[in-house]
């Protein structure tokens, strides 16, 4: 069976001399950081790298300690990847077909793989105690639950966006069993706040704030259907082809493909913040094969290899961790709910006086609506693509 361990970053101690000390569950009431990472993340010591990553940026900017957990993974020698790959067929069929097909196909993907008793744990100790109190007869408002979640500031990097994928599902079905109307369930799930880079799970079809950083040349992501993941697909061909026929000197090939011109882009929809690529093909040689495993593992918000585009990506997706952490530190007196994207991504470092962070702050909301202006040029793009060629 499956299992999973949580750790709360500490002070390296003789009792704990890596930093790290075993957890039970979450406080309800806490405010902190839930950092899930990849599926490599199977001991201590990888969970308390992803950890010392998210303490590190937030005592930086906001010059205060906040707990900050990380999960280990023991997947009993199953494969997480056929979960991941099980949970996009989930959507696809979801989306195209009817409910009792939807429901035949996941019954005929049981598979010895698919045990998910490591995330029912996680959930019952980390999101169902904001949920249901444990005082007998006591029922939490909606507005006391959307408060308890909205303290937790959720990190994910590959495997951790499917888990906390799942965690939000089974909040969905707990909080309708429970009787908590529509609207007061998606005031509720809005206020889950998941930062997920290169995340191996669907995107888009979460109701919490669940947003997304990868880059196209990371083949580890999401790999879903539709439009632009194909055309993502076809274009990275594309350009080998190109580049290829460019070393060789095959003019006639090489005018019949393209280089993939990819814009940092924001796509509304997905909630997807997508450039090329993070870091530079490795020499002149290499051209368009990404070999670099950084493209995929670097979450570390400042790589000093980073294209200029990896670096104004990892810029947003700090600013929204430690803007969500900022925003659960609110909540510790009041509900204050989370603020929209536009103020997430801004920088609230205190190192900064007041009219510098001002003038910075409307350099970057410049740059948010260009790349919002840029995600709709990608999928028009797609779509021509799409219908010129008729993939």
């Amino acid at each position: 069976m499956t299992d999973a361990q949580i750790g709360l970053r500490c002070p390296k101690s003789d009792e704990y001399k890596y930093g790290w000390k075993k957890v039970d569950s979450i406080p309800a009431d806490e405010v902190c950081v839930v950092y899930l990472g990849g599926d490599g993340a199977t001991d201590d010591r990888k969970a308390n790298g992803y950890t010392k990553v998210a303490q590190n940026d937030i005592k930086t900017a906001l010059q205060i300690d906040v707990p900050i957990y990380g999960v280990t993974y023991d997947f009993a020698g199953k494969n997480p990847s056929f979960t991941r790959k099980i949970q996009f067929l989930k959507h696809r069929a979801a989306t195209l077909l009817s409910a009792a097909k939807a429901e035949q196909i996941k019954e005929d993907a049981a598979d010895e793989n698919a045990d998910e008793a490591y995330l029912e744990k996680l959930y019952k100790n980390i999101m169902e105690p904001r949920i249901v109190p444990t005082q007998k007869g006591r029922r939490y408002s909606a507005e006391e639950i959307a408060r308890n979640i909205r303290k937790i500031t959720f990190v994910t990097h590959c495997h951790g966006g499917y888990v906390a994928y799942e965690l939000e599902k089974r909040m969905r079905k707990q909080l309708e069993s429970l009787g908590y109307s529509l609207q007061e369930r998606k005031n509720i799930l809005s206020q889950m706040l998941v930062v997920a880079h290169a995340p191996s799970c669907p995107l888009g079809v979460q109701q919490s704030s669940f947003y997304s950083f990868r880059s196209a040349y990371d083949g580890q992501g999401e790999t879903g259907w539709g439009i632009l993941p194909e055309y993502i697909r076809n274009r990275k061909l594309e350009e080998r082809i190109r580049f290829a026929a460019d070393q060789n000197g095959d003019t006639p090939r090489a005018a019949q493909n393209r280089y993939l011109e990819l814009k940092p882009s924001y796509l509304e929809k997905k909630r997807l913040f997508i450039i090329k690529q993070k870091h530079p093909w490795l020499n002149d040689e290499d051209g368009p094969f990404m070999t670099n495993p950084d493209e995929h593992g670097d979450i570390t918000y400042g790589h000093p290899q980073q294209t200029p585009d990896g670096k104004c990506m990892m810029f947003f997706s700090r600013n929204l961790m430690i803007s969500g952490v900022k925003n659960s530190i609110e909540n510790a007196q009041k509900f204050t709910p989370l603020p929209p994207l536009e103020e997430l991504i801004a920088v609230h470092d205190v190192n900064m006086d007041s009219a510098e962070r001002q003038n910075f702050n409307a350099k970057l909301a410049s740059v948010y609506k260009t790349l919002c202006a840029n995600g709709k040029k990608l999928i028009a793009e797609a779509i021509k693509d799409f219908q010129t060629h008729g993939r």
